[in-house]
């Protein structure tokens, strides 16, 4: 732990010149030491060094404090989820501000074409995660759409995210006190089930006004947009029991308070950050009558934070093709589609962690994109996945008169 610490100071305080080779040096700013100069030909300032410094140490302080509650009040007082939130969420905010240094070390911090992208449709696999040991549990075919728009001039853009998902087959549950032997009647008649899923979550990102102060000594460590990004997401799974009576159980997660920021910290990376409190509902219905939802759970928490950095390749490729491509690393505060990451003795508690690596190819003229992604859940029940589709840019409002 001590040695990546100071690979990440180390990183972080070193300037991109020292990796780049001789350059010229910036006529405009003279006396600005390299690790505050602005990105060279983007106007406004953005001064991407200083942001990572920062948000490295918010996230090391973040841990620490997320730790401090851990261990020091435990789950007392419904901070579990908040707690763990600010462990992981710290050590990934640092994690990724030490992968954005190191994407800058060749001394190219310049925006990348096609970054605002976002699904028009996306079709894939994704791992269904598991609510015990060793339960075979098959992938979920998902849809994804988020269809955006782009209500103003700032960049203010209002999304709707809808994601749909089935099991491709039956997962078989265990129950692991039985100790049976693998070939007898009771346990080749197991309890199956098989999952569904439906999110809709409405997207509205709204930027603030840049830069907020003027001269050659002002932070401007790059714009910040405030989200509101409300969700619901249903689940629904089909359970056959051990005589074959059917049942249906239903899970829905309100979440309409989650607000965040997303920091532009380089004008291809940017941190986002969105939390809010989540309410949880269940029913279960079987041919003898419905059991009520009852009262909704109150203290659970979400939490979601990603680090993004958009890679460009040169040359482009034939027939003036560009090709981009993406990074993003980001922790889930959430557990309920079966993803949780023990740690030592902190079982269940932290959430998955999230790996993600994006190829677009797009004509430089077109606003459409083609897209294949791959990536891995790093979780008890994780695994890797992959999707593919076509992204769009958000699509301008016209407004009449304009």
């Amino acid at each position: 732990m001590r040695s990546l610490f100071a690979v990440l100071v180390i990183a972080l305080l070193v300037p991109d010149s020292a990796f780049a080779g001789e350059q010229d040096e910036p006529a405009e700013e003279p006396t600005v030491p390299p690790i505050a100069r602005c990105v060279e030909g983007v106007q406004p300032c953005v001064r991407p060094h200083p942001a990572r410094i920062a948000l490295a140490a918010a996230g090391a302080g973040t841990m620490a404090a997320g730790a401090a509650l851990i261990f020091g009040v435990g789950d007392r007082a419904r901070v579990g989820d908040p707690s763990y939130l600010m462990f992981a969420g710290g050590m990934m905010a640092s994690l990724g501000a030490l992968t954005g240094t190191l994407f800058a070390l060749p001394g190219r911090e310049g925006p990348v074409a096609g970054n605002r992208a976002r699904p028009l449709f996306t079709f894939g696999l994704e791992p269904a995660g598991s609510e015990g040991l060793d339960e075979p549990a098959p992938p979920l075919l998902i849809l994804n759409a988020e269809p955006t728009l782009q209500l103003d001039r700032a960049g203010t853009t209002l999304g709707l995210h809808v994601g749909v998902g089935v099991q491709a087959q039956r997962e078989t549950r265990f129950d692991h006190r039985w100790s049976l032997p693998v070939d007898s009647l009771l346990e080749a008649s197991a309890p199956s089930t098989r999952e569904s899923r439906l999110d809709l979550s409405p997207r509205l990102a709204l930027p603030l006004p840049y830069p907020v102060a003027q001269g050659p000594k002002a932070p401007r460590t790059g714009r910040v947009e405030l989200l509101w990004e409300p969700a619901i997401r249903m689940r629904r799974y089909d359970l056959l029991d051990l005589e074959g009576a059917s049942r249906v159980l239903h899970r829905t997660s309100l979440l309409p308070l989650n607000v965040g920021v997303r920091w532009h910290l380089s004008p291809r990376q940017r941190f986002e950050l969105v939390v809010g409190p989540r309410w949880d509902f269940q029913r279960l219905q079987a041919s003898t009558g419905d059991l009520s939802a009852g009262r909704p759970q109150q203290n659970n928490f979400f939490g979601e934070l990603w680090y993004v950095v958009d890679v460009p390749f040169a040359p482009p490729g034939p027939g003036d093709v560009v090709v981009t491509g993406r990074l993003e690393l980001g922790y889930s505060q959430w557990k309920g589609d079966g993803h949780s990451l023990t740690l030592g003795s902190v079982v269940g508690y932290l959430g998955p962690v999230h790996l993600r690596w994006s190829m677009q190819v797009r004509s430089p003229a077109s606003p459409v994109a083609a897209q294949l992604r791959i990536g891995a859940i790093v979780s008890d029940a994780g695994g890797l996945w992959f999707e593919f589709g076509l992204l769009h840019d958000p699509l301008p409002v016209r407004r009449s008169g304009s």
